[in-house]
């Protein structure tokens, strides 16, 4: 099997899309490429995670992705903007809960 790994903060989301077409025109199935991202924690909470992977999906330009992940154990491991976030989660059992 393929798998590939990107994140957010990678910043990768469009050259791996790109790639994934590139081997599907090839004649690799999308079936036998697993593809995991992950997001990063500033995001966690249903509502901005679900937004989130709406945009990553069109970023891939792909019709789904295997695997989301949570990139850290909460936000304050990456300070900085959080464009959906809708919860302050301080850990992943309280984000989990929401």
């Amino acid at each position: 099997g393929r798998h590939l790994d990107s994140g957010q903060i990678y910043g990768n989301q469009a050259a791996i899309g790109q790639g994934i077409r590139w081997a599907m025109q090839l004649g690799v199935p999308r079936t036998e490429i697993f593809l995991t991202t992950k997001i990063h924690g500033g995001l966690f909470g249903s509502h901005a995670t679900t937004q989130w992977v709406t945009d990553m999906i069109d970023e891939f330009g792909l019709d789904y992705v295997d695997l989301v992940l949570l990139h850290g154990a909460g936000p304050e491991r990456h300070p900085g903007p959080q464009p959906y976030s809708d919860v302050t989660c301080r850990s992943p059992l309280q984000c989990r809960s929401e």
